[in-house]
């Protein structure tokens, strides 16, 4: 049987970065940027659509209110080429729980839902130019 392709759903291309991307978040019920204080996490992946970030281990009813799209997350996204974070609200696409070593958490991959489009843009600069320094050094 032939092996079945998936296809991507995503408008903009991702790249994983050298070194982690830093970055707060906070879960918030509306669009509104009110919720709990701000957490750092990571971002091993980032797009001009949206990121993968990593969450401490969570409760069935916050799993569950993140993949209905009832909470969302407020981001402060810190790339390296820009002098502030770049602010964004998003939803959780999917959400699966990783092991490594002792430590356990959530993987997330979240997609922007409101983002300024300078903003967007400058992921997007960001993201050619680690393309182009990758391209350089083979």
């Amino acid at each position: 049987m032939p092996e079945k392709k998936v296809s991507e759903r995503r408008r903009y291309v991702r790249i994983a970065p050298p070194k982690p991307i830093q970055l707060k978040y906070r879960f918030v019920d509306d669009d509104s940027d009110r919720g709990a204080s701000s957490e750092s996490t990571l971002s091993r992946s980032v797009g001009g659509g949206g990121l993968f970030l990593e969450l401490p281990e969570l409760d069935a009813g916050a799993i569950e209110k993140l993949l209905k799209g009832e909470k969302k997350l407020s981001l402060a996204i810190v790339i390296p080429t820009m002098p502030k974070p770049i602010k964004a609200l998003a939803k959780v696409i999917w959400l699966e729980g990783r092991k490594e070593g002792e430590r356990h958490f959530y993987g997330a991959g979240v997609s922007f839902i409101r983002i300024d489009e300078d903003d967007r843009n400058e992921i997007l600069n960001y993201i050619i130019d680690l393309s182009l320094q990758e391209k350089k050094s083979k």
